[in-house]
């Protein structure tokens, strides 16, 4: 018998489906049901006998060949009836040109760097999987044609960054769904669109015409949602914004330096070499330089940096190319000057004037790291509204209980007061390294008392992520009764929440050390009987099944003496 299902079907399309078929597997080798192997296996004992030809072009998800991928063949998700895939065909015209046009350019541009231009391009492979320096070493003297310099280097790896994106935006998931503008489909051209950035930054205005052409090509693709028309659109409004350099970074760096976010720097390392900070209020200002790497194609610069901080989300950053001392003494001098008289329009005149214009806000930060930011803004401010909301709540809580059990309708600024106040409540206990599992416990019960709606997804996230890391904990100090037992009181808890938590990271980690620390712990006389007890109940508490180990005779023994 032949199985052959998408591998895809096991965690992915299906939560659990590895569980599932682990199980399956497991059930079929216990009870002999049948023999498991595969081609490999049956193929080295039985030669094949026989030989197939495969039908070229040809796909598991469309009757039409590869038709999915090139053109409007009627195959699609059927997310919304009514639309066409029209888009396809001048989509792939678009990239197979941009493909074919930028070829020549690698084929000229790598040869001044590699005896084998595509040989170098397959191989470069192993360096994508291990970015290690020791890596790119081996992988220069392998293909370099001779030994290359610093900026040769560089230039040889955005050749070959070219043409691993101009190969990653054939990626399969873009050409698969429904609309243009669905997140697949814009990954790809965004792929195209670092093809084209890379190219723009090894030919200079030369490559204009490449992305004015490409852009053209892009307008037949039509979108089947009318705010956003065809490619083109799609490319200038979401795909042109994700173009980063190694200033955008340097900008990046500087803006969230003022908010100690422990900010990633993503494929970039970042050498401060100065950095002088002031504050003035609820005004910060920020003036330094540094290093900017790509860890990815080994670009480096030097940058010098200002920002002022306003308050909120309100601030203006100015970054400049190099870090000339002359220049840069006298910027820290002017805005620290201005600065300390509060005067606002004065130090933003002087990062007009000394950064040319070339000004960033908070919409430059890259989209996490802006996130992060926000919520670090936003704390305070929430803060003082939930300290209103609360007092509010206290002073009509016991109205409120008495609505609830009069079954009244209750007001809707106090109802929704009350459900502010006991989810941030619970929010913040569940965050807590500490947990109070007393004043949780008390939370829940008001919030079920008064009727109170609870946030259900995101109180499961923090309960499941406060279990995970407990969990963690535990496998790396499994002697830790105490730490065991409040696992075991938190699973306890979940049973009176009115919302379910994924608990596959837990029971994961608790059978990891049910095989590789229990049986040692206890045989050896290492815990005493009562961790031993709970231990197991918490294996009954995940419904995993864990057989009790005994402690050995000479353990006891010297136990007992």
């Amino acid at each position: 018998m032949h199985i052959a299902t998408d591998g895809e079907s096991y965690g992915h399309h299906h939560a659990h489906g590895d569980m599932a078929l682990a199980y399956a597997l497991q059930y079929i080798q216990e009870k002999g049901i049948a023999r498991l192997t595969n081609y490999g296996e049956y193929l080295e004992k039985h030669p094949p006998q026989h030989e197939a030809q495969i039908i070229e072009n040809s796909s598991w998800s469309c009757s039409h060949g590869v038709g999915r991928w090139r053109e409007n063949c009627g195959c699609n998700s059927g997310a919304a009836s009514g639309w066409t895939q029209e888009w396809r065909e001048p989509l792939r015209n678009a990239l197979d040109w941009l493909r074919d046009t930028v070829m020549p350019f690698y084929e000229q541009r790598a040869a001044a760097f590699f005896a084998d231009v595509w040989k170098a391009r397959n191989e470069y492979v192993g360096v994508i999987l291990d970015r290690s320096t020791e890596t790119l070493e081996r992988f220069f003297v392998e293909n370099a044609s001779h030994e290359l310099s610093q900026d040769e280097r560089v230039a040889a790896l955005e050749l070959l960054e070219m043409q691993r994106y101009a190969m990653l935006m054939y990626t399969s998931c873009g050409w698969f769904f429904d609309e243009i503008s669905g997140i697949e489909t814009v990954q790809v051209i965004a792929y195209a669109g670092r093809v084209i950035q890379l190219t723009k930054k090894l030919a200079g205005d030369e490559a204009n015409s490449i992305e004015q052409g490409f852009v053209e090509r892009l307008q037949q693709a039509k979108s089947n949602v009318p705010e956003h028309q065809n490619g083109a659109e799609i490319y200038s409004k979401w795909v042109k914004p994700m173009a980063v350099g190694l200033e955008q970074v340097a900008a990046h760096y500087a803006i969230s330096s003022l908010f100690e976010t422990g900010a990633s720097r993503y494929c970039y390392t970042i050498e401060p070499s100065d950095y002088r900070t002031s504050v003035s209020g609820k005004m910060h200002l920020a003036v330094g330089q540094a290093g900017v790497c790509s860890r990815i194609t080994r670009e480096c610069d030097q940058f010098t940096f200002a920002v002022l901080h306003m308050g909120d989300h309100t601030l203006s950053a100015g970054v400049r190319k190099g870090a000339e001392q002359d220049p840069y003494d006298q910027t820290v001098r002017e805005l620290n000057e201005s600065f300390s008289r509060a005067d606002v329009p004065a130090v933003l005149r002087v990062l007009e004037q000394r950064f040319g214009g070339a000004t960033y806000s908070l919409k430059s930060l890259f989209r996490d790291e802006r996130r992060r930011i926000v919520d670090h803004i936003l704390e305070s401010t929430l803060q003082e509204t939930e300290a209103s909301l609360r007092t509010i709540y206290e002073h009509n809580a016991p109205l409120m209980r008495f609505l609830s059990d009069s079954n009244f309708p209750r007001p809707k600024p106090l109802a929704l007061a009350a459900e502010f106040v006991l989810n941030a409540a619970l929010r913040r206990e569940f965050r807590k390294d500490f947990l109070d599992l007393d004043e949780v416990r008390k939370l829940f019960n008001e919030a079920k008392d008064e009727g109170v709606p609870l946030d259900s997804a995101g109180l499961a996230y923090l309960m499941e992520r406060k279990l995970n890391v407990l969990m963690q904990q535990f496998q790396r100090r499994p002697q830790n009764l105490g730490l065991l037992r409040k696992i075991l009181s938190l699973l306890e808890l979940l049973k009176d929440l009115p919302f379910a938590v994924n608990l596959w990271k837990v029971e994961n980690l608790y059978y990891q050390t049910s095989k590789a620390t229990y049986p040692e712990l206890v045989s050896s006389g290492a815990v005493p009987a009562e961790w031993s007890n709970d231990f197991l109940k918490l294996g009954h508490a995940l419904r995993i099944r864990v057989e009790a180990v005994e402690s050995r005779p000479e353990t006891q023994l010297a136990t007992a003496s």
